[in-house]
């Protein structure tokens, strides 16, 4: 086994996401998602202090942005919808295989199932990790230019503080991106069709998740989505960081290995 055996359906994969379609909505869709969110987190920001009323979100504060981590507050407010769009990537990426029949010929070069599959969700990993790192940059970016319209002192955002909360946010949004696209490879290995795993896949972690969270408060305990949003956050009320990484990781784990040994058995054919 030798490592260019191992790195060839990485390589193979990443000559297929050259395509504009999948470039674009990666290296261009989830950076400009993290500008618009900047600008709309600078813009709709409040110079007060005024508590919030009964049952309402607190405002989002300009003073609260021109801490150290203020600089890369809208990259993390649209983590999560980041995750989602990584969860389709991943679902249309492995379903099409199977769909389009292509699974079937890449199989005559590498008989290796498991091998074929993993290179193929590593190559997506890595330019979904590239992506997050421009949309972090193109991020910081609109920051700096929304402060200075809304005249918010950035001498903190150069600090050691600035560049930790940085990495910080970068390192969940990645964690939680990642687990989202292997629930979107595992979700698109078993239904073998694009149109009923995104419908699968959009209804579950979209409005059904949220829908049951507000019937069961133990929701964002157990389910993956909410997981997953909980750790691009950095933890939430009802579930840690610490627990919301081991059991999300513990639940794409599961998924992972439902959706291997179903690769391993079933007929590519059907």
């Amino acid at each position: 086994m030798t490592g260019w055996g191992l790195l060839r359906p990485v390589r193979a994969q990443l000559l297929v996401l050259r395509r504009p379609t999948v470039l674009g909505s990666l290296l261009g869709l989830l950076p400009a998602l993290a500008v618009i969110a900047t600008t709309i987190a600078f813009l709709t920001a409040d110079r007060g202090a005024e508590p919030p009323a009964r049952g309402e979100r607190p405002a989002l504060l300009l003073s609260a942005l021109a801490l150290p981590d203020g600089m890369t507050a809208g990259f993390a407010a649209t983590s999560s919808l980041l995750g989602m769009l990584v969860l389709v990537l991943f679902l249309a990426t492995t379903a099409g295989e199977h769909s389009r029949g292509t699974l079937r010929v890449l199989l005559t070069r590498e008989p290796r199932r498991l091998r074929l599959l993993g290179g193929q969700v590593l190559a997506v990993l890595l330019v979904t990790w590239a992506a997050l790192a421009l949309a972090l940059g193109a991020s910081v970016v609109a920051a700096f230019v929304a402060a200075g319209l809304r005249d918010v002192p950035t001498e903190a955002w150069t600090s050691a503080d600035a560049l930790a909360a940085a990495g910080g946010d970068y390192l969940r949004a990645a964690g939680a991106a990642s687990g989202y696209g292997l629930l979107g490879a595992a979700i698109g290995t078993l239904v073998r069709s694009v149109p009923v795993g995104l419908g699968i896949g959009l209804a579950w972690f979209g409005p059904f998740e949220h829908l049951l969270e507000e019937a069961w408060s133990g929701a964002r305990r157990w389910f993956p989505g909410l997981l997953m949003e909980s750790v691009a956050a950095g933890g939430s009320a009802a579930s840690g960081l610490a627990r919301s990484a081991a059991v999300g990781g513990a639940v794409v784990g599961v998924m992972a290995l439902v959706a291997a040994i179903d690769l391993q058995r079933r007929d590519v054919l059907s």
